[in-house]
């Protein structure tokens, strides 16, 4: 019996130690808005239904950012973004480097929409995630 126990501790401490460096990244919805992140800027959005219950899984204003990753709030800093060709935008701070590329759906009075894609990495542990968006930006 003491065998099989001995056998056992590494296979749990192997196990244990796997999932304490998972390589999933969790991007969730936000309701509230930081107050870093005032004024004109990008608001998206997983789907419609959210955008109406202004449910975020993007905001950005004055060059500070803001996303739910991993559980908690990040703020992130633009490091470039471009409306020439559709919108394009890369975001960073300590743990998470986000990029966002967007197609033009439309266009409101001072507002233009678009849908596309995030991707989320963790700069740590290389893990990845891509998620589709919709929103705007503009005033």
């Amino acid at each position: 019996m003491k065998k099989y126990f001995i056998l056992l501790i590494p296979l749990i401490l192997l196990c244990i130690n796997f999932r304490s460096y998972s390589q999933d990244i969790i991007v969730e919805k936000f309701s509230k808005i930081p107050k870093y992140v005032d004024g004109c800027g990008c608001f998206f959005y997983l789907k419609k239904s959210d955008e109406n219950k202004n449910y975020y899984i993007f905001v950005s204003s004055g060059g500070n950012a803001a996303m739910k990753i991993d559980g908690s709030i990040q703020r992130l800093k633009e490091i470039t973004e471009d409306y020439s060709n559709g919108y394009y935008g890369e975001f960073s701070n300590n743990y998470y480097e986000v990029i966002i590329k967007g197609k033009k759906t439309g266009k409101g009075y001072e507002s233009t929409n678009y849908k596309g894609k995030i991707t989320v990495r963790n700069k740590q542990t290389a893990a990845e995630i891509t998620i589709n968006f919709i929103g705007d930006c503009g005033c």
